[in-house]
């Protein structure tokens, strides 16, 4: 079990590599920014990330680390969906 201390580590470490996404975001065109804003709202709705969009994201920004930030805060918080066969 992780001690208060690495707690608190892990989630400063995790907020920085949210900032720093961010950061990298935030430097894009308008445009580029909005299609990172689908993206996000895709992988919310999908409850993962497809591997054309994190290629994407890869690309555009430079780096693996919004995508790997995304998928970190997708995983948190998707639920399994339920789906029925055909549809």
């Amino acid at each position: 079990m992780p001690s208060a201390a690495n707690t608190a580590t892990v989630k400063c470490m995790n907020a920085e590599l949210v900032a720093e996404a961010d950061r990298r975001v935030a430097a894009l065109s308008p445009a580029r920014r909005e299609s990172v804003r689908e993206i996000v709202v895709d992988a919310v709705h999908r409850g993962y990330l497809p591997e054309n969009a994190r290629r994407f994201l890869d690309t555009v920004t430079g780096s693996p680390l919004v995508a790997e930030v995304l998928e970190a805060g997708v995983r948190e918080t998707s639920t399994p969906s339920i789906t029925t066969p055909g549809g």
